[in-house]
């Protein structure tokens, strides 16, 4: 028995599972598969609109491609702690490498709310509360504890910003 794992800009993966295969499982043999990427930030394996945890089971996707996502691309090697929120201005380039991430991820994300939920996204579509779900809490979950914010994963110190954007959280 083996499940088809899709990771971007390297191809799909046949893995072989065992009857008590996790998503811990699959990655580390994904890794043994891809030597030359980096491994230090978090990662993820989903399916659909589902968001498989470490020890969760890769049975339940036996009829699905996993999608495999390296939040390394766009992490630094440790999370850097910046308890001023004021401090955690996001970089040009940080942003960039965001949007090229995004672009990239976008397509293998499906839609988390409403009537749409479960069909694939696109990158035009992508928007905050993608971001939140496919990107944010992703990559941020575990560190320090509680987790962190996308700044702190991606800088290696406090980052003053110049100007301020803020938005609004509502639900729609």
């Amino acid at each position: 028995m083996s499940i088809s794992v899709d990771v971007p800009a390297a191809g799909a993966f046949e893995i072989p599972l065992t009857a008590s295969s996790t998503a811990a499982d699959v990655i580390l043999l994904l890794r043994e598969r891809l030597p030359d990427c980096p491994w230090h930030g978090n990662k993820m394996l989903s399916y659909g609109v589902c968001q498989l945890q470490c020890n969760d089971s890769v049975q339940a996707a036996n009829h699905s491609t996993l999608v495999f996502t390296n939040y390394s691309e766009i992490s630094n090697k440790e999370a850097c702690s910046i308890p001023d929120t004021a401090e955690r201005g996001i970089t040009r380039e940080q942003l960039v490498k965001v949007v090229r991430f995004i672009s990239k991820m976008a397509d293998r994300c499906c839609e988390t709310f409403g009537e749409d939920h479960g069909t694939k996204l696109k990158f035009e579509d992508f928007n905050l509360y993608h971001a939140d779900y496919w990107l944010i809490k992703p990559a941020t979950q575990g560190y320090q504890d509680k987790g962190c914010s996308l700044v702190e994963v991606m800088a290696v110190e406090a980052q003053r910003p110049h100007w301020f954007v803020s938005h609004a959280w509502i639900e729609p």
